[in-house]
């Protein structure tokens, strides 16, 4: 993945808002992301180990919502088939 690309959030890893550091309404405004398509605005890399590298990304949406620094797991990029719209 790079800065602009597309991609959809695809699962909570945790259903608890405690796990998130979030209140219950924080919570539920990250749930109504699932499955919504956001674009990437910045990638940061964490090397956990000599072999091991996490990315965390940030993510804007258009109705303008940002998540930051959510593990790269939780997304899927999505890629668009202008032929055939």
């Amino acid at each position: 993945m790079k800065v602009g690309d597309r991609v959809r959030l695809k699962d909570l890893i945790s259903e608890d808002p405690k796990d998130w550091f979030m209140t219950e309404g924080e919570f539920l405004q990250v749930k109504a992301h699932v499955g919504k398509i956001g674009t990437v605005t910045h990638i940061q890399k964490h090397f956990v180990n000599k072999e091991k590298t996490s990315y965390f990304l940030d993510i804007k949406y258009s109705s303008g919502y940002r998540l930051k620094r959510v593990n790269r797991l939780a997304f899927e990029a999505v890629e668009f088939d202008f032929d055939y719209i």
